[in-house]
């Protein structure tokens, strides 16, 4: 993905990020003072997975109500880097060998992509300065430091992926390995979604005004779809078929399906006038949306509508993260 000239200045940057990360968590590292619950939670399902917990079930059952709908995709570089070290450090000294090597070595996957993606749009030299000035990032930092192990790393990592797929030299190939970026990222969190939709839509008004493009954009959307349907599958064996809000359902699959399915449709317009052509995306999308409704209604108010009031009262209403962009804390 990145030329040899470039790796030099990802790596140096990438040390001189990890040196300061590693400065400032060790405290935290060796108190296991995660940044988030979710953090902590997560290192409990990679426990538990190598413990002998099913690959398909991800449920906490210490809790009263230990149904729970999170990817096991996020559990497999965690359970790596804990199997490798613990003949080395003990189960202890894995676990937190874990907790501060998966997220840097999801530092350095960004970095790359970052490199890479720069130097496709612009130039080598920029591409330089990119690796060395988005560590700057104070929000994309935090969700890559040590101890942050949840799957918002990784989300990170599979849209810079898509994208950098999508700005690559239009083909069947790039805009299948960025549908397969895209179905990893709704796979592992649902809130990938808004990310999967607007790079998927850029996809199609790009193949609007260039039909040129069709080979990427019907590589995006079917590898969505199918990628999605695959993951699906494989994490979650029995209950694929679960009527669920904040995961991938039936309900979704469809939804993808139909998409696919239109967009291919859509695209035999190569030859009628712009307008038409993005008219007929617009109708894919007013249909996809409409058979969202259909299927899945009580999804409307959100991931988290099927809660109880008092759940979301005490709990969801103080979930920043979880809330619309007007309610966010100040």
């Amino acid at each position: 993905m990145i030329r040899e000239r470039l790796w030099p200045t990802v790596l140096i940057g990438w040390a001189i990020a990890v040196a300061v990360l590693l400065v400032v968590s060790l405290s935290d590292v060796r108190g296991l003072a995660f940044p988030d619950p979710d953090d902590a939670m997560r290192l409990v399902e990679a426990r538990d997975w190598i413990g002998g917990q099913s690959w398909w079930d991800v449920g906490q059952h210490r809790l009263a109500a230990g149904d729970m709908h999170w990817s096991r995709l996020v559990d497999i570089p965690l359970a790596l880097v804990m199997l490798l070290f613990r003949p080395l450090l003990g189960v202890a000294g894995a676990e937190q060998a874990a907790l501060v090597v998966v997220p840097l070595l999801t530092l350095l996957a960004v970095l790359a992509l970052v490199a890479a993606l720069t130097r496709r749009l612009l130039d080598l030299e920029r591409a330089k300065l990119a690796v060395l000035i988005a560590p700057l990032s104070v929000p994309l930092l935090y969700q890559l430091r040590p101890m942050r192990i949840d799957h918002h790393g990784w989300q990170v990592v599979l849209a810079l992926g898509a994208l950098h797929c999508l700005v690559a030299r239009p083909a069947w190939r790039s805009g299948a390995i960025a549908g397969l970026c895209l179905a990893a990222l709704i796979t592992i969190s649902l809130e990938g979604s808004p990310i999967a939709a607007t790079l998927c839509g850029i996809a199609a008004l790009a193949w609007a005004f260039d039909p040129g493009r069709r080979p990427a954009l019907l590589g995006t959307v079917w590898s969505l779809f199918l990628g999605v349907a695959a993951l699906h599958l494989a994490t979650r064996g029995a209950s694929y078929a679960a009527p669920l809000c904040d995961a991938v359902s039936p309900a979704w699959l469809f939804v993808l399906g139909v998409s696919a399915i239109g967009t291919t449709l859509a695209t035999l317009a190569a030859r009628a006038p712009l307008a038409l052509r993005i008219g007929a995306l617009a109708m894919v999308g007013i249909a996809c949306a409409a058979l969202l409704l259909r299927l899945a209604p009580e999804c409307v108010a959100g991931p988290f509508a099927q809660l109880d009031p008092l759940t979301r009262t005490l709990w969801y209403e103080n979930v920043s993260e979880g809330l619309p962009l007007w309610r966010q804390f100040p």
